[in-house]
């Protein structure tokens, strides 16, 4: 059985080049393992909101974070419709943050 990394590795890591400075190395982290077969959609959706957030924080990339959360809400959608319900509270969070995200651009 091969072994991949969880979301909670995946997100330490990227935090973690982050808080060193290297913010491009966390970006690329993210983005090298967003699409990984993760056991439960939960985890796809940490990585997701991570990578949002290193968007919005470190690049000031308000419109990738937007792009990033939708696609989780798409992925989180796809799931839900695959296997039920499952993926209806990573859906909930994924849009509270799109909804927060928002908020934030209309401020500014």
């Amino acid at each position: 059985m091969k072994k991949t990394p969880t979301a909670a590795l995946i997100t330490s890591l990227g935090q973690l080049e982050s808080s060193l400075g290297n913010v491009k190395a966390a970006r690329n982290l993210y983005a090298r393992n967003i699409h990984r077969p993760f056991h439960e959609e939960r985890e796809r959706t940490e990585v997701y909101l991570a990578a949002a957030w290193l968007e919005e924080r470190e690049f000031g990339n308000m419109q990738g974070a937007v792009t990033l959360l939708g696609a989780a809400l798409r992925k989180c959608n796809d799931y839900s419709d695959d296997e039920g319900a499952k993926g209806s509270r990573s859906s909930n969070r994924i849009l509270v943050a799109l909804a927060r995200l928002e908020e934030r651009i209309a401020q500014k």
